[in-house]
């Protein structure tokens, strides 16, 4: 005669296990379930609703009704009887701190594993000792006192376990770029050129952009070398144009940069002439040089009834002198003198002049 099965026909609230028992809560009834190898024993509970179940059984004899027992009675559950409540919970079962033994390994991802599997699969528990091993490699070498071994490929057909040495630490790989330089507002620099150099390298890859938005060019090994195909004009003040070389070494990149920068011309120097402000007068002055603004530091000789004189775009603004540190001693001439340069750019000046003549060797700073 097969075991009878007990079904428990109300809603299922929880289950909890209490050492050897299974303790199922439904509705208003509790029924407390002694677990065995194959089958489990519900010992008793509430008063049922139906006051005469048919042959509920007593302890002694489990009888073989598939209604569940009244208190102080038991019936045998079938071990599928008990799968099936444990499918049904709706919630989390708690074990009372107590372990879950004797599992078999895992197959599927949601199966639960033992701590000796995980220690062998995943490298947890044990310290280094226990983490790896030939057949079944984990995060570190399986070998006593390696912890600052690494992962090293030789080149060989697998990886493995050692110190590193400085001959594994490759320089670091980085990319410079020459060329470029300073002109005159108005000018052109038809197809420059330019060099790349590298620490670390050689490079594998190379190609040289600018900021206007013409096409890159591409770089022939050893990347040492390229010229771009363009000519670069600029008519403002400071205006630039940037290359950006971009190489690599691998998978290990690194960028440099280089540029042309455009600058108007300043003039100045000396001259006996106290009423100078022209063009001609202005472009006669002994110095110039490409300037970014308006300060700078002169250092002149005005001999006897000779005038100082300062020149520069009028867009730089208004300036202040400080000679032989005492601020002052020269005088606008004008902010509105036209002047054309040698590559057709034309701009108001503003001219200066010492308010003394005959100063000497003198340093002059402009703010």
């Amino acid at each position: 005669m097969s075991t009878p099965r007990v079904v428990i026909t109300e809603t299922v609230h929880d289950v909890t296990v209490e050492e050897n028992e299974l303790v199922v809560r439904v509705e208003e009834h509790t029924h407390i379930v002694e677990i065995h190898e194959q089958n489990a024993v519900i010992a008793g509970g509430a008063d049922l609703s139906d006051d005469d179940p048919t042959d509920v059984g007593t302890a002694a004899d489990p009888g073989d009704s598939d209604e569940a027992a009244r208190a102080n009675h038991t019936h045998a559950l079938s071990f599928d009887t008990v799968v099936d409540v444990f499918n049904e919970a709706d919630q989390a079962l708690p074990l009372n701190g107590q372990k879950i033994t004797d599992l078999a390994d895992p197959d599927d991802d949601q199966d639960a594993a033992t701590k000796a599997y995980v220690d062998a699969h995943a490298g947890g528990g044990g310290g280094t000792d226990d983490i790896g091993s030939a057949d079944a490699p984990g995060l570190a070498p399986a070998m006593a006192g390696a912890a600052s071994h690494v992962l090293v490929d030789d080149g060989n057909t697998e990886p493995t376990w050692r110190q590193l040495t400085m001959d594994d630490i490759a320089p670091a790989f980085n990319a410079s770029l020459s060329g470029g330089g300073t002109l005159e507002v108005g000018n052109s620099v038809v197809n420059p050129a330019f060099t790349a150099s590298y620490t670390g390298g050689p490079a594998t890859a190379a190609t040289i952009t600018d900021n206007d938005g013409n096409p890159p060019l591409t770089l022939s090994s050893p990347f040492t070398a390229g010229t771009m195909p363009h000519t670069y004009s600029k008519t403002a003040n400071n205006a630039s144009v940037t290359f950006t070389l971009s190489a690599s070494k691998g998978a290990i990149n690194d960028t440099a940069q280089a540029s042309y920068a455009w600058r108007p011309r300043v003039y100045y120097g000396v001259s006996s002439n106290g009423s100078g402000n022209s063009e001609a007068f202005i472009e006669a002055l002994a110095s110039s040089a490409l300037a970014s603004s308006r300060a700078t530091s002169l250092s002149v000789n005005a001999g006897s009834g000779e005038y100082i004189y300062y020149a520069y775009p009028a867009s730089y603004g208004a300036a202040t002198f400080t000679v032989g540190g005492f601020e002052g001693g020269f005088d606008l001439i004008s902010a509105t003198i036209s002047v054309t340069n040698a590559h057709g750019v034309t701009q108001d000046y503003r001219l200066y002049r010492s308010t003394n003549p005959s100063l000497g060797s003198t340093n002059v700073v402009v703010t």
